[in-house]
């Protein structure tokens, strides 16, 4: 299946560099049940990251498994970096192919990777190929450096068509996630393997990457939605209580006795009882 690809890969020619895989970030809301020390299980909305490889071709060739939103993009490459050295290093019959692509001299054995600026410091482990990111205080890109962003972002638009085919295709990547986390897994590889014969059987467009970034809109705007109705509540509770508050000194409740003041009370009590003298006035 590998090799299928490969060589499928070497007779489109619609890039300027031979890249072989190009990796993007999915990131989908899923709900997962926390557990707090001493409380009960209570639903919280968490962002899922999960990164894919795809060829320019448009397929899918693999999945890492969901993280939390906040790891960030270089770690969760790193995590599996094992899978990325084995299917970027060139097999023997591939030298002879033209490589004019960055980074040969560093990375000779190995056909390079297209990725986001969101992976600053993979170029010292990977043949990465990323767009150029303007440092603090430093000066403004020049036009080279902007047409070079402009044809990296271009080799990447397939990535997004192929999340908006995936999200189209599929609620499970496309809302929030209520089931366990056990299996989400399962369901989300799943869809990667069906939306690969869908990609296969109709090729990616424009509509596609529309869409994804319409899916993406409506994660955000549910993930909104969910915030403001636990802001509503907490401000509904606040309410509730500041009224009680405010309400428990008109009461008539008398306020509870201490033991101590209960014991003396009952002590005089019963010396008063034992006294001989009458308490009734007027007695003879």
């Amino acid at each position: 299946m590998m090799i299928w690809l490969r060589r499928l890969l070497y007779t489109i020619g619609a890039y300027e560099y031979k890249v072989l895989i190009v990796y993007y970030e999915c990131e989908t809301l899923r709900l997962s049940n926390s557990k707090d020390s001493g409380t009960l299980s209570k639903t919280t909305l968490s962002p899922t990251g999960m990164l894919i490889s795809v060829l320019p071709t448009g397929a899918a060739i693999n999945c890492t498994k969901f993280a939390p939103g906040a790891e960030a993009d270089l770690t969760m490459f790193r995590n599996n970096s094992a899978y990325h050295r084995s299917a970027l290093q060139k097999l023997p019959n591939e030298f002879e192919l033209t490589d004019d692509g960055p980074l040969l001299d560093q990375y000779a054995n190995d056909w390079a990777v297209l990725v986001d600026k969101g992976y600053q410091g993979l170029v010292r482990e990977f043949r990465a190929i990323q767009p150029k990111k303007k440092a603090r205080g430093a000066p403004p890109l020049t036009m080279a450096e902007k047409r070079e962003n402009d044809l990296i972002s271009h080799d990447r638009v397939i990535v997004e068509n192929y999340f908006g085919r995936l999200k189209t295709l599929w609620g499970v990547c496309s809302h929030k996630w209520g089931w366990d986390d056990k299996s989400y897994d399962t369901f989300f590889r799943a869809c990667v393997a069906m939306t690969n014969y869908s990609v296969r059987c109709c090729p990616l467009r424009r509509e596609d990457g529309e869409n994804y970034l319409r899916y993406e809109e409506r994660l955000k705007q549910i993930g909104a939605e969910i915030e403001a109705e636990k802001q509503r509540k907490r401000a509904e509770y606040r309410d509730s209580r500041r009224a009680r508050l405010q309400l428990a000194p008109r009461s008539g409740t008398r306020p509870r006795t201490s033991p101590s003041s209960a014991s003396r009370r009952s002590s005089i009590t019963r010396g008063q009882m034992g006294s001989p003298c009458s308490t009734t006035y007027g007695s003879p």
